[in-house]
């Protein structure tokens, strides 16, 4: 890629003498640790990202653009990561003089690759001490090893030649540590499926949503009613895709562009930009928020949005759609909160007032009461009640069905004949008299009718006849509580997790807010969830946990919590510990947040190696990465929850807070004041203090 550099015209006096800046050559080992150390913070990602872009890099150098590259994910049968393509491959030449070399990159000349760094094919240092690379290179396969040795700098080592006929390209070869191999497979699933083409790799790729729209410029995801969360906007450049900051598209530059900054956060999606169009952090973790990056984004923002909303409605207008086909469709970019010209805006109505116009030959029911509207839904259906059995025997109506129900005795109570084609008629006049024509209309005896189950009277339900179930996580918001669990006829097992339920509810503990925290836990942490067995007491035939075989569910959460607790979590639970400090353990706004100007700030007035700046430094640092890795942090916060109370004191945050304030008491004298205040409103009063303190 074609890096973007600025053009500058300097004009000064004369001088007397001058100097290039320029890297010192005996601190060079130093400088390359802080590029291969320091300069990712997610070593993960930084090792899939910049290999698997530099594999595909090298099919479009080699014009194979349209052949995948090979990535083998890590196992635990076999814990390697090995990233293949089938470019031209590197003679020794290449590999001991550009491919080792900080910097050094052969691709600044066209914005045909994504890489022009010269940093990336290094990236393997930042997670291990070694690495292996084969490149197979015009008939001869030459394996190397690069181990970083005493000098700090690193050393790559020819190991072996032998022929390998026509087969050409590079493998790299990377050793994994086993608490590492889940967390591999998770981000490479996320970051491959904006690989075109996909790579050959041995796990499955998340399929883009089915409700979307693939545009020149992007893809918009579709909004549907169960959505909740939020799915960040990313902008792809080549193959690497890059979380968008919705906070750097200021309204001021997005007013230049018609006010996108409007619609960003109803909506999310992909950017796609060709190599070049946006600039990218040294790291390329993140997209570098330049004026020309920004005004790219908003550009881009306004083009997709502008080019979706035009495709859309000429699908709609133009379609050949009923009037009723037209509002539902119109419903997505009512849920996107999207522009629509405003001879369309009715057509974005939530539902339509049809008091008016029910004639007097029908009534229109929805869960047996009478209804003046009509809500806009794909999935609703007018059904002819011309079938008199038991309506609760017929188990295909939904919520979202209306009952047309024929009258069939006029004002004096007279009866009278029915005439179902005149009602039939009769609807689909109001259908046209309210502009929604073409509502799927079906009769009730066309639907499957079953005896309901009754027992004197009484239509029993049949799960009240089972005794052991099995919880379904499905079920449970918006719905009755037996939808959460489904029966089980099996035999227990001292293996089993169990419950005790009462009327299909969890005696003493909310099954529902508990297995939600723990899904989380086992999908950001690692573990597995085990199915859980409910066993059903009533009044008249009582179940204790002590007479039931198996663990409890609340027992066993508590050794989940201790799997948990592996060598590679302590990293992230540090990172939580501090940006948590001032709460002991709970993520808490109250407290002023640290900022780089602060951190300069406490630098410039105490020192950077003062306590106090260290620890600001430690409690941004966690700041940043929890809100880098949200969900995580979530995670985190609920495990931290779940710990020793002595654990969370014990912490290496609140050890160095403690000491501060022992230190500095007056910094805590009240709960009004505390360390924060030393980047407060009233920090020069407070800095003044801790000086004193320190001259004493």
């Amino acid at each position: 890629m074609i890096p973007n550099t600025a053009v500058r015209l300097v004009s000064s006096s004369p001088v007397a003498a001058s100097a290039e800046f320029g890297i010192s050559l005996k601190d060079s080992a130093h400088i390359m640790t802080i590029l291969r150390d320091t300069l990712y913070s997610d070593k993960v990602l930084a090792v899939l990202r910049e290999y698997s872009a530099n594999a595909w890099d090298s099919h479009r150098d080699a014009g194979k653009g349209d052949v995948p590259i090979k990535v083998t994910l890590p196992t635990a049968m076999d814990p390697s990561l090995v990233i293949r393509d089938f470019g031209e491959g590197l003679s020794p030449d290449e590999v001991f003089n550009i491919y080792t070399q900080y910097g050094s990159s052969t691709k600044r000349g066209s914005d045909n690759a994504v890489g022009m760094l010269g940093i990336g094919s290094k990236s393997g240092f930042a997670y291990s001490d070694s690495f292996t690379v084969t490149s197979y290179h015009e008939g001869k396969k030459s394996t190397y090893v690069a181990v970083l040795d005493k000098s700090e700098k690193g050393v790559i080592n020819l190991l072996c030649d032998e022929p390998c006929g026509d087969e050409t390209g590079i493998a790299i070869q990377i050793a994994i540590r086993p608490e590492d191999i889940r967390e591999f497979t998770q981000k490479a699933q996320n970051l491959f499926q904006y690989f075109i083409p996909r790579p050959d790799i041995n796990t499955t790729l998340p399929k883009l949503p089915a409700a979307q729209a693939t545009l020149k410029h992007g893809v918009i995801y579709e909004r549907t009613d169960n959505y909740y969360g939020e799915r960040p906007w990313v902008a792809v450049m080549g193959c690497v895709s890059y979380n968008v900051n919705l906070d750097q598209v200021s309204e001021s530059d997005s007013t230049k562009f018609g006010g996108v900054a409007n619609f960003l956060r109803n909506i999310s999606g992909a950017l796609y930009f060709d190599i070049g169009e946006v600039q990218v952090s040294a790291s390329r973790e993140e997209l570098k928020y330049s004026a020309e990056t920004k005004l790219a984004l908003v550009k881009k923002f306004n083009d997709l949005v502008d080019e979706y909303v035009r495709q859309s409605l000429d699908t709609i207008l133009n379609g050949g759609f009923s009037s009723w086909e037209k509002r539902v469709r119109f419903q997505v970019l009512a849920k996107l909160h999207l522009p629509v010209p405003d001879d369309c805006a009715t057509l974005l109505e939530g539902s339509i007032s049809v008091k008016e116009k029910v004639p007097k030959s029908f009534v229109i029911l929805q869960n047996r009461t009478p209804v003046s509207s009509i809500r806009i839904n794909e999935n609703t259906r007018f059904i002819l009640w011309d079938d008199r059995r038991s309506r609760s025997g017929f188990q295909d109506l939904t919520g979202s069905d209306y009952l047309v129900n024929p009258v069939t005795k006029d004002d004096k109570g007279k009866a009278i004949k029915l005439d179902w084609p005149a009602v039939e008629a009769d609807l689909a006049a109001m259908c046209a008299a309210v502009d929604i024509t073409g509502v799927p209309t079906l009769k009730l005896s066309s639907f499957t009718w079953a005896m309901p189950t009754k027992v004197g009277g009484r239509k029993i339900n049949p799960k009240h006849r089972t005794q052991v179930f099995r919880y379904n996580p499905e079920g449970g918001y918006c719905k009755p509580w037996s939808d959460c669990w489904e029966p089980e006829d099996r035999v227990p097992d001292p293996s089993d997790v169990f419950t005790i339920i009462s009327n299909f509810r969890t005696v003493g503990f909310d099954m529902g807010a508990y297995y939600k925290e723990d899904s989380l836990l086992a999908e950001e942490l690692g573990g597995v969830l085990p199915p859980i067995y409910g066993y059903k007491t009533t009044d008249k035939k009582p179940v204790e946990e002590k007479n039931c075989i198996g663990t409890p569910y609340q027992t066993w959460r508590d050794s989940f919590v201790a799997s948990l607790i592996a060598p590679g979590l302590q990293v992230k639970l540090d990172h939580w510990h501090w940006s948590s400090v001032f709460s002991e353990g709970r993520y808490n706004w109250n407290y002023p947040r640290v900022d780089k100007d602060t951190v300069k700030k406490l630098v410039k007035v105490l020192g950077p190696t003062h306590s106090i700046t260290v620890f600001a430094e430690k409690y941004y640092d966690g700041g940043v990465y929890c809100h880098a890795h949200p969900h995580l942090s979530q995670a985190l916060d609920r495990l931290s929850r779940r710990l020793p109370d002595q654990t969370l004191k014990d912490s290496a945050a609140q050890k160095e807070l403690k000491a501060i304030y022992e230190k500095y008491p007056l910094l805590k004298a009240t709960e009004e004041t505390s360390v924060c205040e030393l980047w407060g409103k009233h920090s020069e009063h407070w800095a003044q203090y801790v000086k004193l303190i320190d001259a004493i």
